[in-house]
């Protein structure tokens, strides 16, 4: 068997299309797997943190599901997009359907051809590859199987169906025919799963190499960032965390006035703006009131502008003694 030669210039341009397809939609998988580990991981640590149960869930509850499923369904629009004039895996799958006849056992050895100085293994590998091309892509012949080809598209279609009502009504359009189904996550998983299944088996067809690992192996501690505090606010805030939380409600309670107290100060204020005379017990009970509400007043606007979390004074000028 010789080399295939690649004469007619449209079957180059279009090998060399579909490779930077291949390589594109590579790109763009590994970017939504690696975004969907990242989530994953994300949203494990802070159902394992019981610090975060109490607090707004804003963030967590609804901006991270949001922009992540958004993410993933408008990803997998992309590489499963059925549009002419997209260059999805689907569109890629239908186009070497289309042109099968480019791929034949020939090309598939020009791309593994191994310079063996001794001829018996230099046999010993194309039977090899002639066997795997037979097997996995032409149903027993030398040249690429249209059915196998229209399996793996039907295959991608299968699974894709499964998130394209929800992707395509409720994500990418506002359209009132959409049932109001949330595709599961294993849905989501398994055209995932699919998807790099076929750009793996493709890659290898058309482009030559080994198994791609697509899946995130990110081998440094990307999870350090969440050990250190990333929001320093400029005011205390009412829920910072739940160490201060607890703090201030310490705080709170020890501010928290009788309403049998207020009635009875306000009573004494509107006795005394009457002109009435108060007896010497009520004066003195009116001074005092009046002082603890305007302690009370000054404490709290204390306690909302402190920039630090409420500290011992006289411990710390001790300290800074000694």
């Amino acid at each position: 068997m010789g080399k295939v030669a690649l004469s007619p210039p449209v079957n180059a341009t279009r090998l060399a299309c579909w490779k930077r397809v291949i390589e594109s939609l590579v790109e763009e998988l590994g970017r939504l797997l690696q975004a969907r580990y990242i989530y994953l991981r994300v949203q494990e640590m802070t159902r394992a943190n019981p610090d975060l149960h109490d607090l707004p869930n804003l963030f967590r509850g609804w901006w991270m599901p949001y922009t992540y499923f958004h993410t993933m369904s408008i990803g997998a629009r992309r590489i499963a997009d059925r549009t002419k004039d997209s260059r999805s895996l689907h569109w890629l799958l239908s186009d070497v359907s289309r042109h099968a006849s480019i791929v034949d056992v020939e090309y598939f050895l020009s791309l593994y051809e191994r310079p063996y100085p001794e001829p018996a293994l230099r046999d010993m590998w194309r039977k090899s590859l002639v066997q795997q091309f037979r097997r996995e892509w032409g149903n027993g012949g030398d040249q690429l199987s249209r059915d196998i080809v229209e399996a793996d598209r039907n295959r991608l279609a299968a699974d894709y169906d499964a998130l394209r009502e929800f992707v395509d009504r409720r994500i990418a359009h506002l359209d009132p025919r959409w049932s109001g189904t949330i595709p599961s996550d294993q849905a989501l998983e398994q055209f995932l799963t699919t998807a790099e299944d076929i750009l793996n088996r493709y890659h290898g067809l058309i482009v030559g190499g080994s198994y791609l690992t697509m899946r995130p192996q990110i081998i440094y501690p990307w999870q350090a960032e969440f050990s250190v505090r990333w929001w320093i606010p400029p005011v205390r805030e009412f829920y910072v965390d739940t160490e201060e939380r607890k703090r201030r409600e310490a705080v709170a309670a020890r501010f928290r006035v009788d309403e049998a107290l207020l009635g009875q100060l306000e009573q004494l204020i509107q006795k005394h703006e009457s002109g009435a005379v108060l007896t010497d017990e009520e004066l003195a009970n009116l001074e005092s009131l009046k002082q603890f509400i305007s302690w009370l007043d000054e404490a709290k606007a204390r306690l909302l502008l402190m920039p630090k979390p409420l500290t011992d004074e006289k411990k710390e000028q001790d300290s800074e003694v000694n």
